[in-house]
């Protein structure tokens, strides 16, 4: 997990443990506020790390397949 911050090794590693995660989960996990927990997302996303399934408040993070 080389090239990750703190938040983002975190979270993948609660996705590790736990298949997947939503964005209360991970404003939980690290204490930052929901906007804050969508833009490591995106990053997470775009560095292929994982994947978004759902819409709106059913959307849960899982790993790539």
């Amino acid at each position: 997990m080389s090239g990750l911050n703190e938040n983002e090794k975190k979270i993948i590693e609660f996705v590790l443990n736990n298949k997947e995660i939503t964005n209360k989960q991970a404003v939980e996990l690290i204490g930052l506020s929901p906007a804050w927990v969508r833009k490591i997302f995106i990053d997470l996303q775009d560095k292929g790390m994982i994947e978004a399934r759902g819409n709106g408040r059913g959307r849960k993070y899982i790993l790539p397949e």
